[in-house]
């Protein structure tokens, strides 16, 4: 309940964070206009893993985004070392963020960086056979 009435619109500061949001919104558009971009690259996250059951996902980049209502792609760039906590290494990706409604220009840029970079790995899992109902088998 305390959350809910510090993230209300009739909050105080709610007008204040819209504001805020709409200046970010105008800046990357300046951003883009002023240097002639079709798109800007940058890693999808800081850290490359937030635990189950963490309070937090700081450190991921995504919220750019979801905040100015830009179209993004992620595109994958390789993987992590492989360590206790990420037996197969993590996957890291950079996001392509593009113009408001350039999702085509947007997309052609993230396959040709895919095309050159090859670095998508099939998961292990996706290469088993599995029993699916009584009498039919599925290849995943």
């Amino acid at each position: 309940m305390n959350t809910a009435l510090i993230f209300s619109t009739s909050n105080v500061t709610y007008a204040s964070v819209q504001s805020g949001i709409r200046n970010l919104a105008l800046a990357l558009q300046s951003t883009f206009s002023r240097n002639n971009l079709n798109a800007i690259i940058y890693p999808e996250q800081q850290n490359l893993i937030a635990k189950i059951g963490s309070p937090s996902q700081s450190g991921r980049n995504g919220i750019l985004a979801a905040l100015t209502g830009s179209p993004v792609v992620t595109v994958p760039t390789g993987f992590s070392a492989v360590s206790e906590e990420a037996p197969v290494g993590v996957p890291i990706g950079m996001e392509v963020l593009g113009r408001p409604w350039q999702e085509e220009m947007l997309l052609k840029i993230a396959h040709q960086i895919e095309m050159l970079t090859h670095v998508r790995k099939m998961p292990v899992w996706a290469k088993e056979t599995v029993e699916v109902g009584a009498m039919r088998r599925c290849q995943l």
